[in-house]
């Protein structure tokens, strides 16, 4: 019986043996699983933080190299050059969009009558060709007959566009193309 005893010892001690014995460790990590982790936690990150208006790449590295810890900074930190802004409602932003860009109105093409932007020279019905109207100065302007008209937004009506000059012997308004005052008959071509 001492033997087995014995011999059940020393096969006890021979487990415990530190020359007879792997040298592992008993929990051991895959080095795959923390990169892993890091693609994950930098991917949400770099979404919040570019949705933010920030660099895409500063969000990817905020959350690869801290994980959690990264991920909670980008949701609470503002990328530097971008500031808060609060909320505007919808009827403000669509005031202030019609008085930032001018209405463009709308012209019969002199070709089918469809309605075409005062703006085009073409009309997208028929493709014909027709002059423009242009826009200085907030005011709709036309030539026709080689006269310049423009359009009065209060009466909604076309005006003759006065260029004109004035007499240097009478003063009184003379056509661009007349060369005789209408009033006195001077000869004149200069502008007054």
């Amino acid at each position: 019986m001492l033997s087995v005893v014995q011999a059940l010892a020393g096969s006890m001690l021979a487990q415990f043996d530190p020359s007879t014995t792997p040298t592992t460790p008993a929990f051991q990590i895959n080095p795959i699983i923390p990169l892993v982790g890091g693609v994950v936690f930098g991917l949400i990150s770099l979404a919040v933080w570019q949705n933010k208006g920030g660099s895409p790449l500063v969000g990817f590295l905020w959350g690869f190299f801290l994980g959690l810890i990264g991920l909670l900074v980008v949701a609470i930190a503002r990328p530097s050059g971008t500031r808060k802004v609060k909320d505007v409602p919808a009827a403000q932003t669509a005031a202030w969009q019609q008085f930032a860009q001018p209405q463009v109105p709308s012209r019969p093409c002199p070709n089918c009558g469809q309605g075409i932007p005062a703006d085009q020279g073409m009309c997208p019905s028929c493709n014909q060709t027709s002059e423009p109207w242009r826009n200085e100065n907030g005011t709709w302007i036309t030539r026709q007959d080689g006269k310049d008209w423009w359009l009065n937004p209060q009466t909604n009506a076309w005006q003759m566009r006065r260029i004109s000059k004035f007499c240097p012997n009478c003063l009184a308004d003379m056509e661009l193309e007349a060369a005789t005052c209408p009033e006195c008959g001077v000869v004149s071509n200069t502008l007054a």
